[in-house]
C-alpha cells in the first residue's frame, strides 16, 4: 500500500454515509433520554443539558451544510477540482459524526455521574415487582 490517506478517506466516507442518517437519530435519542433527568438535576446538569443541545444543533448544522454540498456534487455539473470532492464531503460528515459520538459518550458519562443510577425513572413497559403486574 502506497499511502494510508486513501484508506482513511474511504473509511471516513463509509462512516459518513451511515452518519448522514445516524447523526440526527442519535442526537434525538440523546436529547430524549437525558433532557428531563438533566433538567431536574443541579445547575451543573442544566449546564450539561445546554451543552448537549448546542452540540446536537451544531452537529446538525455542520451535517446539513456538508450534505448540501454532496447533493450539489450529485446533481450539479461541477462540484470541486477533482472527481473525489463528493467523497471528501462525505468523509467530512464521517469525521464530524465520529467527533459527535465521542462528545456524546463524554456527555452520557457526565450525566450518569451527575444524576446517579438510582434517580432515572423506569420507563419500561414490563411489570416489575415494585410496580406490580396490573
Amino acid at each position: 500500500m502506497d499511502s494510508w490517506i486513501p484508506t482513511v478517506m474511504y473509511s471516513l466516507g463509509a462512516i459518513g454515509l451511515f452518519g448522514i442518517t445516524l447523526l440526527p437519530l442519535r442526537g434525538y435519542s440523546l436529547l430524549r433520554r437525558w433532557s428531563l433527568p438533566l433538567w431536574q438535576a443541579s445547575i451543573a446538569g442544566k449546564l450539561l443539558l445546554t451543552v448537549t443541545v448546542v452540540l446536537v444543533l451544531g452537529a446538525l448544522v455542520f451535517e446539513f451544510q456538508l450534505l448540501s454540498r454532496v447533493f450539489n456534487c450529485l446533481l450539479g455539473e461541477r462540484c470541486g477540482p477533482k472527481r473525489a470532492s463528493g467523497l471528501g464531503f462525505t468523509a467530512a460528515i464521517g469525521f464530524w459524526y465520529l467527533c459527535f459520538e465521542a462528545a456524546r459518550l463524554v456527555i452520557v458519562l457526565l450525566a450518569r455521574w451527575l444524576i446517579g443510577t438510582g434517580a432515572r425513572p423506569n420507563n419500561s413497559f414490563k411489570p416489575t415487582p415494585l410496580r406490580g403486574a396490573a
